[in-house]
């Protein structure tokens, strides 16, 4: 019988906003617009910035993903202006579901094609 392990990988959750995470990847245009995200989406979904760098960084795309999220966050700031917080939280996860949920443009175009 197989034996599956789960793990749980994370970066250490520190209070400082300056990255430690030492990358050439990462342009100061990258730097800002993580910064953006954290400010929009900290309230309800607290992440250091090393902790979001590091989620771009094991990403295949880290430029598509960074400015997924940052459409994300502006979309979020805009659709949740003037809730409270727990309203805020429950449309974080509404929204993030619907955009895991729906698919891509190419795959719809893809499954008409065959």
């Amino acid at each position: 019988m197989a034996e599956i392990v789960c793990i749980n990988i994370s970066a250490p959750h520190d209070s400082d906003d300056t990255p430690s995470i030492s990358d050439e990847l990462f342009t100061d245009s990258h730097l800002n617009d993580i910064r953006r995200i954290k400010e929009i989406l900290d309230p309800v979904h607290p992440l250091t910035i090393d902790q979001w760098r590091e989620a771009f960084l094991f990403n295949e795309s880290p430029d598509k993903e960074l400015a997924w999220w940052l459409s994300f966050a502006e979309v979020y700031r805009e659709y949740t202006e003037g809730m409270p917080l727990d309203a805020c939280r429950q449309a974080f996860l509404d929204l993030l579901g619907m955009t895991v949920d729906t698919p891509s443009p190419e795959s719809i175009s893809t499954d008409l094609n065959n």
